[in-house]
């Protein structure tokens, strides 16, 4: 699954990141830490990526992605077998 940030509206883009997301949805610690991960990718990051740079269990992973993406900080599509 490939995650992209979505966009956060027409924020300038000089206001701290983790303010503009904590006044969109509150995220916790880990959730921001992903985001922070994910920010660093505008065009997109696999979910292999992301869970490769966490040492968390997959499934703690999955949950994490899938609260960030119900928050609606992600957007998710597949393509073929993957969700990009």
């Amino acid at each position: 699954m490939d995650m992209q940030a979505c966009p956060l509206g027409s924020l300038p883009a000089e206001i701290n990141k983790k303010e503009n997301a904590m006044e969109k949805k509150k995220l916790s610690e880990m959730e921001y830490l992903f985001m922070q991960y994910i920010w660093q990718y505008p065009d997109g990051v696999s979910s292999g990526d992301i869970y490769n740079e966490f040492p968390q269990a997959l499934g703690t992973k999955s949950v994490i992605l899938h609260n960030i993406k119900e928050k609606g900080y992600v957007c998710a599509e597949r393509n073929g077998r993957k969700v990009i």
